[in-house]
């Protein structure tokens, strides 16, 4: 299962991860950044798309730190460097 960028509340992640934790199934946290220059350049170039992002919804965007009971399922990916060197340095 992927869960989106709504997931960046605390408590919308603490419910699935007890579920996953409830059920043994194994569970990753793949947050993905980058510097928010590259993130509003990225939003300027995007053309028919069906995402709702835009530049001036930036600003607003903000995300719940990770808590110590999250950290051990959290694995960070920079999308400003090379994404397959990435993944498999993660292992996913």
């Amino acid at each position: 299962m992927i869960l989106d960028a709504k997931y960046d509340r605390h408590t919308l992640r603490e419910a699935i991860i007890a579920e996953a934790q409830s059920h043994h199934i194994p569970l990753q946290i793949i947050h993905c950044h980058a510097p928010i220059e590259v993130l509003r350049d990225r939003l300027q170039q995007r053309t028919g798309d069906i995402a709702d992002a835009t530049v001036d919804l930036l600003p607003q965007q903000s995300l719940d730190a990770f808590t110590e009971m999250e950290q051990p399922y959290v694995k960070s990916v920079d999308t400003t460097q090379n994404l397959e060197s990435q993944i498999e340095k993660l292992g996913i």
